[in-house]
Formats: C-alpha cells, sequence, structure tokens
C-alpha cells in the first residue's frame, strides 16, 4: 500500500465519519420534535356525544425535512379513559426541515358517559383545562426522501392548560 492509498483511505474515512455523526445529530434533532395543538373547538356538547376539533402541528428542529404519510393514534384522557381514534393512513403532510408542518386537522368524539364522570365535569374538564389532559398514543408512517419509516411510536400528552392556542 503506497502513501498515498492510505491517504486517501483515511480522508474517505474521515469523510465517512463526519456524515455518520451528522445523520446522528439530525437523528437525535427527529427525536426531540415538538408538538403542538391550537385552535381547539368543541363542536358539539350533548349527553350522548362530545366532538373537539383542532389542529396537531409538528415542530421539526432537525435539518432534515419529511413527509408524514399515516397516522393511527388513540386519544385518552390523562385517568386512562379511552376516549377515540384518530386514523388517516392517506394522510400527506409535508414536515420541512427547522420549521412547523402544515395544520393537520383532527376531530374527536366520543360517549362521556363511558368516562364514569357527569357529562357537565367532562364538558368542563374539556372547556377550562382543569384536570384533563389528552394522551395520545399510537404510530405514525414518515417518509424522507427515498427511504420510509412505517408505524413509528407515538406517546405526547396536550394538557390544554399549558396551550398557546
Amino acid at each position: 500500500m503506497t502513501g498515498r492509498q492510505v491517504l486517501v483511505g483515511a480522508g474517505l474515512a474521515g469523510a465517512g465519519l463526519l456524515v455518520a455523526q451528522y445523520f446522528y445529530k439530525q437523528q437525535k434533532l427527529l427525536l426531540e420534535m415538538g408538538y403542538r395543538i391550537r385552535n381547539v373547538r368543541v363542536l358539539k356538547r350533548t349527553a350522548q356525544e362530545v366532538a373537539v376539533s383542532f389542529e396537531f402541528l409538528l415542530e421539526n428542529k432537525s435539518n432534515i425535512g419529511f413527509r408524514l404519510t399515516g397516522i393511527d393514534l388513540n386519544v385518552y384522557t390523562s385517568s386512562g379513559d379511552y376516549l377515540a381514534r384518530f386514523s388517516d393512513p392517506n394522510i400527506n403532510t409535508l414536515v420541512p426541515a427547522q420549521t412547523t408542518s402544515e395544520p393537520i386537522p383532527m376531530v374527536v368524539r366520543f360517549d362521556p358517559r363511558k368516562l364514569g364522570r357527569s357529562v357537565l365535569q367532562v364538558i368542563s374538564d374539556l372547556i377550562s383545562g382543569d384536570g384533563l389532559a389528552l394522551r395520545f398514543v399510537g404510530d405514525v408512517s414518515v417518509t424522507t426522501g427515498v427511504v420510509g419509516f412505517r408505524k413509528l411510536g407515538v406517546d405526547f400528552t396536550y394538557n390544554p392548560l399549558e396551550s398557546e392556542n
């Protein structure tokens, strides 16, 4: 092996290491993705059904943009009571690098009688944010460039008192 070959090999190994470090750092930033919920509105309040609409936004802190291509989330109360499921296997939302996604409109409908609390208490909690947090558990599918990831786990808790609306 000549000195030149060693030098070229060392240069390629160094460049490969730098690229690997860059993508590792970006992956960590992707995992630190923020979530926001805004424009929360109670659409319907009856003894049989409560419907709440909102916009879900993803905050991408990395230099790698991606496209959200599927979503399947179960919604629970802070006490663990199942409320609803939001699923859209055909969603196509771009989340650019270093920015916030387009709003993803969601509507959660549930039967307040199944919560074991009075209807008035559930509605009061939804409107005021006192003691009610919504927990989203499920998975999402994303693509970045030609690489796709299916069924990435999501576990996010939203407390209306902490929102910016």
